[in-house]
Order: C-alpha cells, then sequence, then structure tokens
C-alpha cells in the first residue's frame, strides 16, 4: 500500500491509497487490478491529532512536551560540535491580575498577542514554547550570549510598548526574562533550564520588566 495524492477536476488535491494486486496467469504476472482510496478524512484526523500532541491549543506555538524534546536534540547537536547555544526562561508579569481584573478571556488575549510578538522577534530556527500558564522558553541554537540579549532585550521592548484593546478595555503587560548559556561542563536541557530558571527569579526580584544572565 502506498499513499498519493491525486487531483479533482476542480484542481483541488485529495489523499488516496493505492493497493495493487497483480493478476497471475501461469505462474506469470499478466497484469494488476489496482484499487484507490480517498484517505482524505483519515489524514486530516492525523494531522489534527499531531497537532493536538506537539502544538498549544491556545496559542498555536509548541507545547511544553515537544519543545522539550526538540531542545533536547538541539543541546546534544551543539555539544557535539562545540556550538553556542543559549536558553530563555520568559514570565509575563502579574499575569494573575490580568485575569482578576479583566477576565480570563483577555488573559487569553494578551497569552496569544505576547506569543506573536516573540515569534516575529525570532528566527525560523529558534526553538519557542509555552510550558505553563503565562511562562514561556525559548533555545537559541547557535547563537552566543552578547547577540542573545539583543534578542531578549528586543521581546522585552516590544511587549513593554504594546497596548491592547480587548473589549473597549486597555490592557498592556510586561516580561521578565531570565538567560543562561551552554558551558562546556554542562549536564544537558535540565541544568540550562535550571540556570535560566534561576536567573527569571532574579528579575523578579529585581522589580520585574527585565533581563537577567545566570552568572
Amino acid at each position: 500500500m502506498n499513499d498519493w495524492k491525486l487531483w479533482r477536476k476542480d484542481g483541488t488535491a485529495f489523499d488516496v491509497e493505492l493497493v495493487s494486486t497483480p493478476i497471475r496467469e501461469n505462474d506469470r504476472i499478466e497484469g494488476a487490478v489496482i484499487l484507490f482510496s480517498d484517505i482524505s478524512e483519515r489524514k486530516r484526523l492525523e494531522r489534527e491529532l499531531t497537532q493536538l500532541a506537539t502544538m498549544d491549543s491556545l496559542t498555536g506555538i509548541i507545547n511544553r512536551r515537544f519543545f522539550m524534546e526538540r531542545a533536547e536534540e538541539e543541546i546534544s547537536r551543539a555539544v557535539r560540535y562545540n556550538h553556542p547555544i543559549t536558553f530563555f526562561m520568559m514570565d509575563i508579569d502579574h499575569f494573575k491580575n490580568v485575569n482578576d481584573t479583566y477576565g480570563h478571556h483577555a488573559g487569553d488575549v494578551v497569552l496569544k498577542n505576547v506569543s506573536q510578538i516573540c515569534l516575529d522577534s525570532l528566527r525560523l530556527n529558534d526553538l519557542f514554547g509555552r510550558i505553563g500558564g503565562e511562562e514561556f522558553a525559548v533555545l537559541l541554537p547557535e547563537t552566543p550570549l552578547e547577540h542573545a540579549k539583543i534578542v531578549a532585550e528586543r521581546i522585552r521592548q516590544s511587549i513593554e510598548k504594546v497596548r491592547w484593546n480587548i473589549d473597549g478595555i486597555t490592557v498592556s503587560c510586561t516580561m521578565s526574562i531570565g538567560i543562561s548559556q551552554l558551558q562546556r561542563n554542562s549536564k544537558g536541557l535540565h541544568q540550562l533550564m535550571k540556570a535560566a530558571d534561576d536567573a527569571l527569579y532574579d528579575a523578579k526580584n529585581s522589580g520585574r520588566n527585565c533581563i537577567r544572565i545566570f552568572q
């Protein structure tokens, strides 16, 4: 069995499964019966299941589980070839106040828009995921610390400047960011993540809306 794509008269494509059964005559193959089955619905369901397993349903970015899997792969590659790699832990400041003051709908709008701002500031090969309620993580492959600081500051400033009109109410927020970089003696993702989380904790204790680097 093989999966193929065919095209209808109107030019739209659809998925088909091809099953070929040979016709034998005196131990010789004289032809074949080929059966095409429309499997468009099955393929659609497979794509939806894959998306559910890897994507955050609210923001559309990758979820914690898939982020961790991809990050492990990138860090292993960086260690193998001794390439720089940098990690962010990011948290929306006082996000609970947004939900409590303006409602969960406003909170959802903020999460979606913050996610988009971050995506617009990152490269296609950077990893960006939602790993908690208002907590996000970024992995920057092939990126030294000095460049990572520039990216983090661009994200922080962009979020700080934005005002959203949600049901006639102006809502804004800020972001605290903790940064760590891969060390030669690094033990992998969890150590890198713990270091960035410690830096994030320092940023929160330093007044929020700022960036701190794990030293």
